[in-house]
């Protein structure tokens, strides 16, 4: 990341933001870091609505980050985006060019936020397997702290100079005078030529002895004056408070990246450094809360080497390092050690991990016999002998336990910044790990077998685990929306709605502070029903899966309605013989459903005949069977008078109309009669 201070017309706390680009060695992830607290301040821009605050200083918002998946492979802006009705500010990575206003070319200003252009970031070639580095640019700005407020502030200026020694003069003798508001320049202050070295030693009746030599500005300082100055000021020679903050040095509130003195009214103090020469009495010490390491920290059996011995080829004896005069170490036989050997930091060149299996144990000296692997048995394919004042930690342990047990000393907990993840090894019987070892892994998954038949790499996060319990799991896609649980129960059945486990319908709904509900739907039961797959809508429902069940939607299976024909006397019809009835059978999901639907509110059903004679065919009239309006008997009349003469076919069209919500779902069938 290139950083600049150029731009005056904001500024950042110093040091306050930081990103690293190519995060992961993917160009399209940003690692973004504000510190608390970190604020930016910006210069007025009044014909986008920026002022100054009331007491004339400039206004300033605190800024949060996020890291950021880069979703174009274009060239970014990096804004500060500023809300207008409050004093909160987020970094933003944006393709557009927006005005401070929010707005782009001059079209569709924002509402709600103001737009601070703080740096850019490069383009790169992909947004997958990209191989061109981004590089960010970000300027904290300079930004000047104001003189005080657009009102009046010239007033003092027409009575005082500043000189080049840093020294306030008044350009006219005068008897007193009263600078309200803030001074942009801190100095002495010198009156009727001489120098204020000291402010009223006297109690608060507003009289004073007149005398230049002791105090030279008593005749300035007399009554009401000295009453309003203490208001104002911090006495030297009483005791007095403040309710504001007070800074020593340029000062920046933060543990990580902050610098000078401040002392809050609430007794918080941050400094850089405090000296106490006698005694510090604390209610409550904490030492340095943030704890980092690198590296690896090994959850096992451990020690120090205090001193090594050659014995014979690869053979080595160990001396470790007592705690207490009865110390002993929990080293044992057949243990897998290893021990990393790092002196870089002191300037030497040694970097390695030796790899050993204790061979004995001498409690009595406090020592261990160890034997060196062969270069081919350790990761790395080279191995080195022990080094003294290094720890030594146990791996794992080289005897393979009968089966159906346990061995122990062949499991170990690890954390390795290294490697990026948190491990329970098991059954380590050797320095080079096995697919099997690795019983649990949280965070970058290791290169094992499994990982390459499915579609993550060994740089995606996540936890494995032989067995994984649990009592509720929940997943989301990549735009954070919930993917509900589907769980099969097998067969609908009453008896299983009705017991003690229904069936489910599990939704979270969270209410907003504008009074709006959202429902996330976590866990829905599905069932099998007539050759179907339904699935329920309302939690613990003891209805049955049917078409117009309030309580379930259908899931699997024909979601459409059909309409089928059934004749009373066949379907042979000849020139004067026909006399049938027909019904009209709706079927939906696999079932016949026609009894139900008919007896439904709402419900239309239709009936039309087409022989070609339109006049003709729009007067006849369906005769209905015992007052069923889908089903109607058909004869010889129903044919029409030119029925075998002038036209040998003829169709009978039933049309069913149902309702569904607000709409109406029509379904069409026809029967078509030739001779």
């Amino acid at each position: 990341m290139i950083t600049d201070y150029q731009s005056n017309a904001y500024r950042i706390s110093y040091q306050g933001v930081s990103m690293t680009e190519n995060a992961l060695e993917n160009p399209n992830l940003i690692q973004v870091g504000v510190v608390p607290g970190c604020t930016i301040m910006v210069a007025p821009q009044k014909s986008y609505g920026i002022d100054y605050l009331p007491n004339g200083e400039y206004r300033s918002w605190t800024l949060t980050g996020y890291n950021t998946r880069l979703n174009r492979t274009e060239a970014h802006y990096i804004y500060a985006r500023l809300e207008r009705g409050s004093d909160d500010a987020m970094v933003l990575f944006s393709v557009n060019d927006y005005a401070t206003d929010g707005s782009i070319g001059g079209e569709n200003p924002s509402e709600d936020f103001y737009y601070i252009r703080i740096g850019s970031i490069t383009a790169t070639d992909s947004l997958e397997g990209a191989t061109l580095d981004r590089e960010i640019t970000l300027d904290y700005g300079k930004l000047s702290t104001p003189a005080g407020q657009t009102q009046d502030t010239s007033g003092w200026k027409e009575l005082f100079e500043v000189t080049a020694d840093d020294l306030i003069r008044p350009l006219k003798r005068f008897t007193s005078y009263i600078v309200q508001g803030t001074l942009s320049i801190i100095g002495k202050l010198v009156i009727n030529d001489k120098q204020i070295s000291d402010v009223a030693r006297q109690g608060d009746d507003g009289n004073f002895v007149e005398s230049d030599e002791n105090l030279p500005t008593t005749k300035l300082l007399m009554g009401k004056y000295l009453d309003e100055l203490r208001k104002r000021l911090l006495s030297k020679d009483r005791e007095d408070q403040t309710e504001f903050l007070l800074k020593f040095g340029e000062f920046i509130d933060s543990m990580i990246a902050g610098k000078g003195t401040g002392i809050f009214p609430n007794g918080r103090i941050q400094t850089d450094r405090l000296e106490v020469r006698g005694s510090m009495t604390v209610m409550d010490l904490i030492i340095n809360e943030i704890h980092a390491m690198a590296g690896e920290f090994n959850f096992s059996d451990c020690g120090k080497i205090e001193k090594v011995e050659f014995v014979s080829e690869s053979t080595y004896k160990l001396w470790m390092e007592k705690e207490t005069e009865t110390d002993i170490t929990n080293l044992d036989e057949h243990d897998i050690l290893y021990s990393i050997v790092n002196n870089l930091r002191i300037g030497g060149t040694d970097y390695y991990t030796s790899w050993m299996r204790v061979l004995t144990k001498n409690v009595n000296d406090n020592t261990i016999t160890v034997v060196l692997y062969p270069d081919s048995e350790v990761p790395g394919g080279r191995n080195y002998p022990p080094v003294a004042r290094y720890n030594l930690t146990r791996k794992g342990n080289a005897v393979v336990p009968d089966e159906g047990e346990v061995n122990e000393r062949a499991q170990s907990w690890l954390l390795s910044s290294r490697e990026g993840r948190i491990m329970f090894l098991a059954n380590v019987y050797k320095p080079i790990l096995e697919d099997y070892n690795y019983a649990i892994s949280i965070g970058k998954f290791p290169q094992i077998k499994a990982i390459e038949n499915l579609p993550i790499s060994d740089t995606d996060m996540g936890i494995m685990a032989k067995t994984i319990v649990c009592e509720q799991l929940y997943q989301y896609d990549y735009n954070g929306d919930i993917i509900p649980n589907k769980v099969d129960r097998g067969e609908w059945s009453l008896t299983v709605a009705q017991s003690e486990q229904p069936y489910r319908f599990i939704q979270h709904d969270r209410l907003y502070p504008d009074g709006q509900h959202t429902f996330t739907e976590l866990e829905q039961h599905t069932v099998y029903h007539y050759g179907c797959k339904w699935g329920c809508i309302v939690d613990k429902t003891l209805d049955e899966p049917v078409w117009n069940s309030p309580s379930w939607v259908l899931l699997e299976g024909d979601k459409n309605y059909h309409l089928d024909f059934e004749s009373s006397n066949g379907w042979q019809f000849f020139l004067s013989q026909v006399n049938t009835d027909v019904t009209a059978v709706v079927s939906y999901g696999n079932r016949d459903i026609t009894n139900v639907l008919m007896a439904t509110e709402g419900v239309e059903v239709e009936w039309l005949r087409d022989t070609g004679n339109v006049p003709s065919d729009n007067s006849w009239k369906p005769t209905y069977v015992d007052g069923k309006k889908n089903t109607i008997h058909l004869s010889v009349s129903d044919m029409g008078s030119g029925w075998g003469y002038e036209y040998r076919k003829i169709s009978f069209i039933c049309r069913v109309f149902i309702p569904v919500g607000e709409d109406f779902e029509t379904i069409e069938n026809r029967i078509n009669i030739k001779i």
